[in-house]
Formats: C-alpha cells, structure tokens, sequence
C-alpha cells in the first residue's frame, strides 16, 4: 500500500503528483494541503483507491481571489475508489474529473466548499452507494454525468448546489432518485439526454434554472406525480417564460400529473411522448385528462406505439357518438320483437275462435228428437 500522508512530501513547490498503475494507493488526511506549488493530481489504473477526509483538499494560495490565482486539477482515471471521504475535495480546485471509474462509497461532504471550481465530471463512473450531502454546498462552472450508473440517490444528495453554466445527464442509468435528491440551483442549461430512471419520486429535481428544461430520449420505469414539479426559473435573473420539453421520452407506468410541472415558470412541450400502456379509452382517458397536447402522446397497440388521439378518434369518439343511434334501435327491435309476440298471441287466440265459435255460441242448446221406428219410417231432425 502506498501511502500519502501530511508532509510526506516536503517541496512545497512540487507542481504535479502522478500515480499510475498501483494494487492500493491511500491519500491521508491532509496529504497535500500545504502544498502550495501543485497544480495537477492524476491517478490511474489504481485497483484500490482510499481517500480518507481531507485527502485531496488543497488551499495554495489563501490571498484574495481573482481569476489568476492559482488552482489545482484533479483526475482519476480507470480505478476503484473504494471511498471518499467526506472533505476530500474541498479548497481551490478547478477542475475535478473521473473517467472509468467504479466508487463505492461516497460519504457526506465529500465534495465541499470548493472554490474557483469550473467543472466537474464523471464519464463511465458507477456510484454504488451514495450518501445524503455527498456534494454539499458549492459553485461551479459545469456538472456533467456521462455514460455513468447510480444506484440509488438519497434525498439532499446533491444540497445547495450552485451551477453557473451547464447541468448535463447523458447516457446514463439511476436506479431510486429520492424526492429532493437534486437541490441545484443557477444552471443557465439543464438537460437530462439519453438515460434511464428506475424509480423518480415527486420533485427528485428541485432545480432552479436560469434557461429551459429539456428530457429527451429518457426512459422512466416509475415516475411518481408531480416528479418534474420542483424544476423552476429563477425569475430574478429572467425575466421571460421558459420551456420545459419532454422529446421522446418512455413511461412505463404513467399516474396522474406525472408531467406536471410549476406553470409559473415554464411553458409544457410534449414531443412523442410514448406510455407503454395498452391503448384503452377508459383508463387512459382519466390518466391524460390534465395534458392538452394529446395529439403528442402514443400508446400501445398490436405490439407497437401508435399516436393516442388517432385510437381515440377511430375508437373511442366512434363509438360514443353512435351510442345514441345503436342504442335506439336496439330499443325498436325490443319493441318490434314484443309487438310481433303480441300480434301471434292475439290471432292465434281469434283462429281458435272462428274454428269452434264464440262464447255466445257455446250458450245455445242443441236438440235433437229420434220418433220410434214403428211410427215413421224417416227420422225428422228439429232444431
């Protein structure tokens, strides 16, 4: 194991620390504080990383700040962190980046009170456990996650977060994303691109933008209501509406108010948006009663997507304006089919009438006188 520790390394003017290819590096409390000279860390292909509190903190230069004042930058690169503590990037750092990199857990204020910070990055990074307040109250340029895995984000795990430039979500993959999991604030553009969410309780996004909102190509398994409806303008720095857009996005269950968002600051647009839902009039009838772009949303039928509001029109509207009409003459076969039993019911009783007589007739009496045969030779009927 190699280990860095406070004043393990004497020059102070020693401007860069590069380790590369090493079984366990560990960066002590403080290793690399006082080091006033450096400007550069990088470390790569490390297969086991520890960064205990205040590991990589740096304070060069304590004079006043302007944009010359010296800063570090920092790059770990194709290794396993199996930790960072919490401190350990706080101070003057501009630049911090991971590229391939598996952590295991990143403990509370890890990123915190960083200064001059102009971007943070992680491409190809997987985050397996997380903890509230991970990144905790700073100011930077850019935040970018690429092509990156999150298991599972806690509530407050980004807090009080500033980003003066670009909040960025690309290609990447979270599992549960706790209500208030993002709390940043200033972003002039914020774009979630590509990505897939597991689970996305109500207001998971609490961002305050200077600029509009866009989801594109983004796959949610559970969204819960009111999801997107933390996501803000910062009417202090803008004075005009901005939009909130949802470009091909798939939902894999869809409640009510699912893409509802604060009308106060953003205008809706919805883009062929697509719920996986079998195509119902009923159901989803309710489900997008609250949504006046209909025309964009698409369910499923036969095995494949096709546009709500065409199945509406041919199916549903079909139906519910020939309801009257089916209905009224189901009512005059019903009616037809009485009067014909009533009709057969009434002729058949006046056949049996004609063919053996009325009940007058049935009154008469009938007689009939049969003389001895001695007396005539004929008999005489008398009626």
């Amino acid at each position: 194991v190699f280990y860095l520790r406070e004043n393990s390394i004497s020059s102070v003017d020693l401007s860069a620390i590069h380790l590369s290819n090493c079984n366990a590096v560990v960066f002590d409390s403080n290793a690399v504080r006082r080091i006033r000279g450096l400007r550069e860390v990088q470390l790569n292909g490390i297969k086991n990383l520890t960064l205990e509190e205040s590991g990589l903190a740096w304070e060069g230069y304590v004079s006043s700040i302007d944009i010359n004042t010296p800063t570090l930058q920092i790059s770990i690169r194709d290794s396993y962190i199996h930790q960072i503590s919490s401190y350990t990037f706080s101070g003057r750092i501009s630049r911090i980046t991971f590229e391939n990199v598996v952590i295991a857990q990143i403990l509370p204020f890890a990123f915190s009170s960083l200064v001059q910070s102009q971007r943070i990055a992680f491409s190809n990074m997987t985050a397996e456990h997380v903890q509230a307040q991970a990144f905790k109250k700073f100011t930077t340029g850019q935040l970018t996650i690429s092509n990156s895995n999150m298991t599972y984000l806690p509530s407050r795990s980004f807090s009080e977060v500033t980003v003066t430039e670009n909040l960025l979500i690309s290609n990447s993959s979270f599992g549960t994303i706790k209500s208030g999991a993002f709390l940043i604030y200033n972003p002039n553009r914020f774009e979630v691109t590509d990505s897939k969410f597991d689970v996305l309780e109500g207001e998971a996004f609490r961002v305050t933008t200077r600029g509009d909102a866009l989801f594109r190509n983004v796959h949610f398994n559970t969204s819960y209501p009111s999801a997107f409806v933390g996501i803000s303008v910062n009417l202090a720095e803008t004075s005009t509406r901005k939009t909130i857009t949802f470009s091909s996005p798939i939902f894999e269950t869809f409640e009510v108010d699912a893409l509802r968002i604060n009308r106060t600051s953003f205008d809706l647009k919805l883009v062929n948006v697509c719920v996986k839902w079998s195509c119902d009039c009923d159901t989803m009838s309710s489900a997008f009663e609250n949504i006046d772009q209909i025309e964009e949303l698409n369910c499923v039928l036969d095995d494949s997507y096709t546009n709500y509001q065409e199945f509406r029109n041919t199916s549903c509207i079909l139906f519910a304006s020939n309801a009257t009409v089916i209905i009224a003459i189901c009512v005059t076969l019903i009616l037809l089919l009485i009067l014909g039993i009533a009709l057969w019911c009434f002729f058949k009783k006046a056949y049996r009438c004609d063919k053996y007589g009325g009940e007058k007739d049935k009154k008469k009496k009938l007689s009939m006188i049969v003389p001895d045969g001695r007396t005539y030779r004929e008999t005489e009927l008398h009626v």
